[in-house]
């Protein structure tokens, strides 16, 4: 805690000069641009403000910030470039483990940029060995554009539990983060056609068959071998759909990256 405290103490004095106890801090989720280019900060957000750690401003914007431990005083010189303050090997290693970040458990946009450090767990003949690893976004992804508006009464449709966003370490550098947006995407996509379709949408809600099970079902649980898509397009699932209506379909996305490249999202529909 102490050390935390002592990282971020100077970005609140410059900020609003103090916080309260019981104040609320968290990761800032706020993406960070420095002269248009997005840079990852080990910010905090507090009661809605984000605060930053001196070293990284001074990396970020070249001026150079030293720590005097014998006077306990931070020391900065905008008039040198920035230059990397010596670490022992423990603070090093306990530094790394501090910028490991887990995939969010949701399905809002997650855009990684340039510098994050993801875990991932290595993936070997079609399932996890349980060895955990790390790999560090060299080029980000682009934005993801916003999820489809209803055409149709959603509610209609049965709560689905969303799959855990794995990431999946294949080794020589290829890694890819399953995308619970994009997967998202797809649901709501074929929400919209099950909905304009008269063979799939009757009365306001789900077509049923004679016994009264839904006529067509939407799933996130691949089990065969799906058609593969990339970049995504709306139009081909509907041309997909269209052909065959009446089943159950299956959808999942993941975001495929090498060396820490994103490349592209991979759109799966069965």
């Amino acid at each position: 805690m102490r050390k935390f405290l002592s990282g971020i103490v100077v970005g609140v004095i410059i900020v609003s000069g103090c916080f309260a106890v019981d104040s609320v801090i968290t990761k800032t989720s706020h993406p960070i641009y420095v002269n248009g280019n997005q840079v990852a900060f080990d910010a905090y957000n507090i009661d809605g403000y984000n605060y930053f750690k001196l070293k990284d401003l001074g990396k970020a914007l070249d001026f150079n910030v030293l720590w005097n431990e014998s006077e306990q005083k931070v020391l900065i010189d905008t008039t040198k470039p920035y230059e990397e303050q010596g670490i022992t090997e423990e603070q090093e290693v306990n530094e790394t483990k501090e910028k490991i970040i887990k995939v969010p458990q949701s399905a809002e946009s997650f855009c990684p940029p340039v510098g994050t450090v993801i875990e991932a767990e290595r993936f070997a003949d079609g399932k996890f060995t349980g060895e955990k690893t790390t790999f560090t976004i060299t080029k980000a992804k682009p934005a993801e554009p916003e999820l489809p508006q209803p055409t149709c009464d959603w509610t209609q449709f049965p709560e689905l539990e969303f799959p855990e966003a794995v990431v999946k370490d294949f080794g020589n550098g290829r890694t890819s983060i399953l995308n619970l947006h994009e997967t998202k995407r797809m649901q709501l996509e074929l929400y919209n056609l099950i909905g304009s379709n008269p063979a799939t949408w009757e009365n306001g809600t789900i077509a049923k068959y004679k016994g009264g099970t839904d006529k067509v079902k939407v799933s996130f649980e691949i089990l065969g071998e799906p058609q593969m898509m990339w970049p995504y397009r709306a139009s081909e699932i509907k041309k997909v759909f269209d052909s065959c209506p009446c089943r159950t379909w299956r959808v999942i996305a993941y975001d495929s990256y090498k060396d820490g490249r994103f490349l592209h999202t991979v759109y799966y529909l069965e």
